[in-house]
């Protein structure tokens, strides 16, 4: 299975904390990691989103570049991608997608980065830590992840900056 890690893009400040939106910043670079997973003819399986906003508009945006004329794939709120989900829950819930091959998952920091840390046996999330908009991409190979690809919004080369 193929895990595209997501973290939720720029969001604005403010409270409430859950209803936070994208900025004009947010939406770009969401849509920059779209069209740039577009361009590499990437098909998923499964997309599942934290229900916090921005993580929403976030794997939406995302969604909306990648499948540019096709039929949509359903986008599933789920608390597992919420700080709040412990490693373990996580963990349970990742067994139970292995029947996908691709899946989104956006989320956010810190348990995203030490979701990620953890699965690559990597001592220090900080390592591994997502920036805002970034996308890890890792293939699970049994008990064993690789980690294929590591990407800031701005390297996609399709942010107007």
């Amino acid at each position: 299975m193929k895990l595209y890690l997501l973290r939720h893009a720029e969001a604005a400040e403010g409270t409430p904390d859950a209803g936070r939106p994208l900025t004009q910043k947010g939406i770009a670079q969401s849509r920059a990691i779209g069209q740039f997973l577009a361009g590499r003819g990437i098909k998923l399986d499964a997309a599942f989103t934290s229900p916090l906003v921005r993580a929403v508009e976030t794997a939406e945006y995302v969604l909306e570049e990648l499948q540019r004329g096709k039929k949509g794939l359903k986008l599933h709120k789920t608390d597992h991608l919420l700080n709040e989900c412990s490693t373990r829950e996580f963990e349970a819930w990742l067994k139970e997608l292995s029947r996908f091959d691709k899946v989104l998952m956006v989320g956010h920091n810190p348990s995203l980065s030490l979701h990620l840390a953890r699965l690559l046996h990597v001592q220090s999330p900080a390592t591994v830590s997502l920036p805002k908009g970034g996308l890890a991409v890792v293939r699970l190979e049994g008990a064993q992840a690789v980690l294929k690809l590591f990407l800031t919004p701005k390297q996609t080369g399709l942010l107007k900056e």
